[in-house]
């Protein structure tokens, strides 16, 4: 069945449910073996080979999914999971605000030169 790849942070962890079904696709059946797990060469991700626990080491590139695979194999059985990974945007921890003045409307400049709290201005 195939799904979406898992988002990751890089530094940020998954755990895996690896899940083995009877032919008809929907009986679960118990693994055999032991499940083993491995990362593809992407560098992306690294996996824990024995508790498929997946840690996101480096981001991939828009296009380009890490690839883990799970084996049983006493079953002959293996699934795959993808995930894409980024680096974590920072938070804002401060902002400023600013404002531009726009130029004088020539309204308000006749009313500055017609009149003075101290009188009528000289022209």
């Amino acid at each position: 069945m195939a799904t979406s790849p898992l988002a990751l942070v890089v530094g940020q962890t998954a755990s895996p449910t690896f899940t083995e079904f009877a032919a008809d696709g929907v009986t679960v059946v118990p693994t055999v073996g032991p499940v083993t797990y491995a990362a593809d060469s992407s560098g992306a991700v690294t996996v824990d080979p024995n508790t498929g626990i997946v840690t996101a080491a480096a981001p991939t590139a828009a296009t380009l999914v890490a690839t883990v695979t799970a084996t049983d194999a006493s079953n002959n059985i293996s699934a795959q999971a993808t995930f894409t990974v980024t680096v974590e945007v920072q938070p804002a921890s401060s902002a400023t605000l600013t404002y531009t003045a726009g130029p004088i409307p020539a309204s308000a400049k006749r009313a500055v030169r017609g009149s003075s709290s101290f009188g009528p201005v000289p022209r």
